[in-house]
């Protein structure tokens, strides 16, 4: 938190430093999203021998059905993100929220969470977002795509053919569900936010209702279960996976997903979704493609942020 908290005091004195100026403002972009851009090459590049010496049946149609899927889910995320900006900050322009956040979002792919986080706040400073503002509302935002990422894998569950789990994992998950509820419950979000902007040396007072945070739980589930298809379609373009298969790799995103979502956020690593897609995916695939499918999949949603990130920014 120190280490957090003195970082972003020196980026916020440099980035006051030149107010609005056109070069101060390109040169802080670059400063925030370089380092995420490099690494997305670095860790293309360290892949790259297991997706060339692969035996490619590439079938590019199902590419361009993924790139659809992604777009749906990413405009489902990119609304959610705008009700929360303009419930919380008063920011309610849609291209303007969707452009900071692809923008921001390019920093998830760096070790850790705190790239993503001041990157994000001081985009959004610029603009005219209070820090603390922007903060809470990537709380926000990572509290409910964990809980619906559960959520999510719940409600697939009848569809596998399985009412419920046995064991110890039914408990985990249920334990899982019961905590992300909790923490959504206003009164207990608000007082751990406060506490975490106090850290940050914040006196700024953010306060939470459950209008900001239920009506965006179906978006959340309804994102989650189009990502899910997306895995299934990537790994359709190179394997034969029957559809039957769909609820499956469903519920293999939902609950892959989430795991790397939380591990990323909390915990310092690389490659987590790719490692946690690989080990669930060999519910459905044989080892040594479940590894391809899991580095394609991660490959294809990088190139497809890309290019959302250059037309939403073209877009005037």
């Amino acid at each position: 938190m120190r280490m957090l908290r003195s970082l972003w005091n020196r980026l916020e004195r440099w980035s006051l430093g030149g107010g609005r100026s056109p070069w101060r403002r390109a040169l802080l972009s670059l400063l925030l999203l370089g380092p995420a851009l490099a690494f997305i090459a670095y860790q293309t590049w360290r892949n790259w021998e297991q997706l060339r010496q692969y035996e490619w049946q590439v079938r590019p149609a199902f590419w361009a059905l993924a790139f659809a899927g992604y777009t749906v889910a990413l405009f489902c995320l990119l609304a959610g993100w705008n009700r929360i900006m303009g419930r919380l900050g008063g920011v309610t322009h849609f291209r303007k929220n969707a452009r900071l956040y692809l923008l921001s979002g390019l920093s998830k792919r760096l070790p850790g969470f705190v790239w993503y986080m001041l990157s994000r706040a001081l985009l959004y400073k610029d603009e005219g977002v209070p820090a603390p503002v922007s903060l809470a509302g990537s709380a926000l935002e990572l509290a409910l795509l964990m809980t619906s990422g559960l959520l999510a894998y719940f409600l697939i569950l009848p569809f596998l053919g399985q009412a419920f789990l046995e064991g110890p994992r039914l408990l985990l998950l249920l334990a899982l569900l019961l905590l992300g509820a909790v923490l959504l419950q206003p009164a207990v979000f608000n007082r751990i936010l406060r506490f975490f902007l106090r850290r940050l040396g914040s006196s700024v007072q953010v306060e939470v209702t459950y209008r900001d945070l239920w009506p965006l739980l179906p978006l959340y589930l309804f994102a989650w279960g189009v990502g899910g298809i997306v895995l299934y379609v990537t790994a359709r373009s190179v394997y034969p996976l029957p559809l039957v298969a769909l609820p499956t790799t469903m519920s293999i995103w939902a609950a892959a997903g989430t795991l790397a979502l939380g591990i990323s956020s909390f915990l310092i690593g690389t490659g987590v979704r790719e490692i946690t897609l690989t080990f669930f995916l060999t519910a459905v695939l044989p080892q040594p493609l479940a590894v391809v499918v899991a580095l394609l999949f991660w490959l294809l949603y990088v190139l497809f942020e890309l290019t959302w990130t250059g037309l939403v920014s073209l877009w005037r």
